[in-house]
């Protein structure tokens, strides 16, 4: 994800979208435990992406109005451009120009299934040294906006 971008005020934005999304995530999702406190909804949990890969445990956090952050807090990750997860530690899972978070998204439908899916890589990652998953190009940016990218 770039930066953090508002999204503009809607009928979701009352805070009861935020009640849905940790009721989806419950309901979907019940072996992550979330918590709903002054505007942000919080999901920590476990993702085992296949078989043969590690477990992670993983923190879901949406601010009412903004877009959804990811971070690994197990096992420790040094953040990295080359696999696509910021310094801040949050996770590169989609490039916002390209496919913006909206208002009608949830988190179990889209942000834990791509969670997931950049676990996988990272795994094929610490095999190969190599990020063989899905990139968006950052050629036009400018190098501000490359050195925020992911």
């Amino acid at each position: 994800m770039a930066k953090n971008r508002y999204i503009p005020r809607s009928k979701h934005d009352s805070g009861k979208h935020l009640a849905l999304q940790e009721l989806l995530m419950r309901k979907h999702f019940p072996c992550f435990k979330c918590s709903l406190r002054k505007g942000t909804l919080v999901c920590v949990g476990e993702i085992t992406p296949c078989e043969e890969c590690s477990t992670y445990k993983v923190r879901i956090s949406l601010d009412r109005g903004m877009t959804p952050k990811v971070r690994i807090l197990e096992p420790d990750i040094e953040p990295s451009r080359k696999i696509h997860m910021y310094s801040s530690g949050h996770l590169c899972l989609f490039k916002p120009e390209d496919q913006p978070w909206m208002d009608t998204d949830f988190l179990h439908k889209k942000i834990l299934p791509w969670t997931a899916e950049w676990l996988v890589y990272y795994e094929l990652f610490m095999m190969t040294g190599e990020w063989l998953g899905p990139e968006a190009s950052h050629s036009s940016d400018t190098k501000e906006q490359q050195m925020k990218a992911c």
